[in-house]
Formats: structure tokens, sequence, C-alpha cells
């Protein structure tokens, strides 16, 4: 409750703050808003849905770390381009700024009654902004775990560095990667809806029911707990590289493994 308080009483900051600047100079609209938002979120979202098909090939019989390893150094050499990862951090930078602007925007209509994070749609968007919320800062905390501290140790990981954190911490990351990916799939497909219906021809319209969406979202949380499996269980012939990259950023409580 505090916490929820605390920053209810940011955002009537910033929006007072946006009010005053508004006064002096106009903001982007609301349509400029949104097309900075799909052309952000179109290009990450290339990036995540090719993550995920790459890690969906551990599903398919026959297949193993090897065959996933082998595609992910393909596609490392295209998206660990210094140009190509710039610009894909730009593109999740642009698209979470925008995204505050507009809860800023809709503090100020609704002059913090009820909850400004939802309720000024349908349920649908309500679960696409909560996917971006979460999404907004577990994409960061996976970068830093993924890219920026094995970076820092000198280690170029593969899959089994996500096997392996289910392994020693079954209790957390199992349901981490299943919302992650279910966010990341249930986000992008409702964000690139919108965006082909607002900004693409007239003639290309794609249904926007309820009852569509709610297969989709529970479509989307199947397909987190697949893939999340799929990545379980195998071999770790580099644990101990592992191990040490999860030491340097774990906070001491999390290395259960030094006590087994």
């Amino acid at each position: 409750m505090f916490f929820r308080r605390a920053f209810l009483v940011f955002l009537r900051k910033m929006s007072s703050k946006s009010a005053q600047n508004s006064q002096r100079r106009s903001s982007p609209s609301s349509g400029t808003l949104f097309k900075m938002q799909a052309v952000s979120g179109g290009l990450f979202a290339a990036f995540a849905v090719t993550h995920l098909l790459n890690h969906s090939l551990l599903l398919i019989p026959g297949n193993n770390t090897q065959d996933h390893e082998h595609l992910m150094i393909q596609l490392r050499s295209i998206y660990q381009n210094p140009v190509v990862e710039f610009t894909l951090i730009g593109a999740f930078i642009l698209h979470s700024a925008t995204g505050l602007v507009q809860l800023v925007n809709r503090v100020q209509r609704m002059g913090l009654k009820g909850i400004p994070f939802l309720g000024s749609g349908p349920p649908s968007l309500d679960w696409h902004r909560i996917s971006g919320y979460v999404l907004s800062g577990v994409v960061v905390g996976h970068f830093a775990a993924t890219r920026w501290f094995p970076l820092q140790s000198g280690y170029q990981i593969d899959v089994t560095y996500a096997t392996l954190s289910m392994e020693v911490l079954p209790w957390i990351f199992p349901l981490y990667y299943t919302l992650f990916t279910a966010c990341s799939i249930y986000h992008s497909l409702y964000g690139i809806t919108q965006a082909v219906n607002r900004l693409g021809p007239s003639s290309v319209r794609i249904p926007q029911t309820q009852s569509l969406w709610k297969k989709i979202l529970f479509g989307s949380l199947v397909a987190g707990a697949t893939i999340t499996w799929g990545v379980y269980g195998h071999p770790i012939p580099r644990r101990e590289e592992f191990l040490q990259i999860y030491e340097s950023y774990m906070p001491p409580f999390l290395q259960v493994w030094k006590s087994m």
C-alpha cells in the first residue's frame, strides 16, 4: 500500500510538471506517441520473436542444445553487432519512455481516481498494459543477467545458463521464464495488431474481440510454460563458469548451491 501510494504521488508530480511544461511548449500528440511506440515496439518485437523461436527449437524431437547453440551463434552475429544491439536498446528505451508519457497523460485525465494503469479500455488492453509494465522491469534485469554480467566475467553463455538457473533455484526461475515469455508473446501480438489496425491500410483489419484475446492470453501462458519446459533438464557442461557469473550479481541468500 505504501509503495503504491508513493508511486501515485510520483506520477501526480510528474503530471503536474508536464502540465506546466505544456504551457510553454507543445507535447507530442497521442497519435505521434502511438507511432513512436509502434515503430520501437515493432523493432524490439522482431528480436523477441526470433529469440523465442530459437529457444523453441529445443521442443523439436531429436534437437539438442548443440543445434540450438549453432543457430544462436549465427543470430548473435546479427543482434550483437554494435549497431544492431544499440538500435534494439534504443528501441526498448523509447518504447518504455513513450509508455510512461502515456501513463502520465492518463493520470492527468483521471486525476488519480481509481487505478490509472488500468480501466480506461477493454480487458485485453489492461492485459497489454500489465504485460508491458512487467516487461519494462524484467527486460532490464534479463539483459543484465544474460548480457552485461557475462560480458564482464569474460564468458559467452548458452541456453544451459538458463537451464542451470532453474536447477539451482526451482522455486523462482521456472515461473519467471514462463511469465516473461508469456508477457513477451501477448504484448507483442496485441501491440502489432493495434499498429496494423491504426496505421495499416484500411482494407486490413484484424478482429479485436475480447473472447479472441482471452484465448491468446491463455495460449501465451501455455506457450511460455512449454518453451520454459524445453529449456529445462539439459546437461550443463559449463556449470562452474555459469555459477561464477551468478555469484557476481545474485544476493548471497539466493546462492543456495554453495550449501549443497
